[in-house]
């Protein structure tokens, strides 16, 4: 009877030790994948480094993993811009003239 005692005692210990290592795992996989994630930083300018007018859109991964970006939308009052060049003419039409530091 003794020995069945140790013998369950045993199979209790491996049983718990099992279900401890597969937690313990489980929370370091969490952790590794936490730790690597993307972070995604959006900026926009008008200006130059030198002063200059421009417009500038920045999409930077200021994150530890590799970033995925599956699509981007620009608008311009509210619709979508397909066509950048066609956007900056209708800038110019309205504008009626280019600025001298574009031509």
């Amino acid at each position: 009877m003794f020995e069945v005692m140790i013998a369950f005692g045993v199979l209790l210990i491996s049983a718990v030790s099992v279900f401890v290592a597969y937690n313990a795992n489980r929370t370091q996989g969490r952790i590794l994948v936490a730790s690597v994630w993307p972070s995604l930083v959006f900026g926009t300018s008008t200006a130059s480094p030198e002063g200059l007018p421009q417009v500038s859109l920045d999409l930077l991964n200021r994150g530890v993993g590799p970033t995925r970006v599956r699509w981007a939308e620009v608008s311009y009052k509210g619709q979508p811009v397909s066509d950048l060049l066609r956007c900056w003419r209708h800038a110019v039409v309205r504008w009626r003239t280019i600025p001298d530091y574009w031509s």
